[in-house]
């Protein structure tokens, strides 16, 4: 049986930029969320909800072939 070594891969430094965010973005992010709350409140709560569960938002249906 052979046997591979595998390469590790470098971490994606977009995701942790150690800058930090600035106050104007944690403003419009929450703006944002403010109008999705606003338009569908039942929905927005179960979003929430499964996350903080950490479970998925939802169940893809599979089609049949």
């Amino acid at each position: 049986m052979k046997q591979y070594k595998l390469q590790k891969k470098a971490p994606d430094q977009s995701l942790n930029s150690g800058r930090g965010s600035t106050r104007q973005e944690i403003d419009e992010i929450a703006k944002h969320i403010a109008g999705h709350i606003e338009k569908n409140p039942a929905k927005a709560a179960r979003l929430f909800e499964s996350w903080l569960n950490g479970k998925p938002n939802r169940q893809l249906k599979k089609k049949a072939a």
